[in-house]
């Protein structure tokens, strides 16, 4: 991820493989990854600042439908993202730019043992994530939806996601 500019160290210049991985984070390689294309939309999101090295990114990923806000309008850019908004973010981007995620009606139990814990809003993510193999779980046969996702947890999904048959 860091030899393909995809991904960048701390401030520290270390990768920090179990530190938290932020939403802007998340987006910020997504956007990497498509070659940072201009987003000139207006912001929908009020705690997104202009300037900021996440503000275009954010915009591309809200215009492209990738991403969602809060019901308060914000998109909490400095929040860890948990392993469920994770799963949901890499949905939208396959929805968006992959084969187009799950099409007509489909029915994909979850395995995990604490997957009656998996959001409603999100079921559909994660089913589609587990099904393609970009998110295994954690040991104890567990997903843990609320779980911080680690910025190796982001490293791991984006390969397996981008090594994917398309």
């Amino acid at each position: 991820m860091i030899t393909h500019s995809l991904m960048n160290g701390n401030d520290l210049g270390l990768f920090d493989p179990d530190g938290a991985v932020t939403r802007a984070a998340v987006v910020m390689t997504l956007w990497n990854y498509e070659n940072r294309p201009v987003a000139n939309y207006a912001m929908q999101f009020t705690d997104v600042k202009e300037g900021r090295w996440y503000t275009v990114a954010i915009r591309w990923a809200a215009s492209e439908g990738i991403v969602d806000g809060y019901a308060n309008g914000t998109f909490q850019p400095d929040k860890p993202v948990n392993r469920e908004e994770l799963a949901k973010i890499l949905y939208g981007y396959e929805k968006k730019y992959g084969n187009g995620g799950f099409k007509g009606a489909w029915m994909f139990p979850l395995t995990f043992a604490d997957s009656a814990k998996v959001g409603g809003w999100a079921y559909e993510a994660v089913a589609w994530c587990g099904m393609n193999g970009v998110i295994t779980g954690k040991p104890g046969s567990i997903f843990d939806p609320a779980g911080n996702a680690k910025r190796s947890d982001l490293a791991a999904m984006l390969t397996r996601y981008f090594t994917l048959e398309k």
